[in-house]
């Protein structure tokens, strides 16, 4: 399966596809990664920040898992 559309990435998560979720990690972690330094920064958060990103890339994939995906298809 090809993950090079955001559709074609959300359909392969929808079917748990072999290589999906580190798709998205691949394309995700580093902007998600900038935001959650921008909080911990921002609000004085003592939490680790891969551990949040993990956690952060971990929400966008169940979040992307419950949208259809003709949602993405203009993407």
């Amino acid at each position: 399966m090809s993950f090079s559309t955001p559709a074609g990435l959300v359909e392969g998560l929808h079917g748990q596809a072999d290589g999906a979720r580190e798709r998205l990690w691949e394309w995700m972690a580093e902007p998600v990664r900038r935001l959650m330094r921008e909080l911990i920064s921002r609000h004085n958060l003592a939490h680790d920040l891969e551990r949040l990103t993990r956690h952060a890339l971990h929400l966008i994939e169940t979040w992307l898992r419950t949208r259809p995906v003709r949602e993405f298809q203009a993407m």
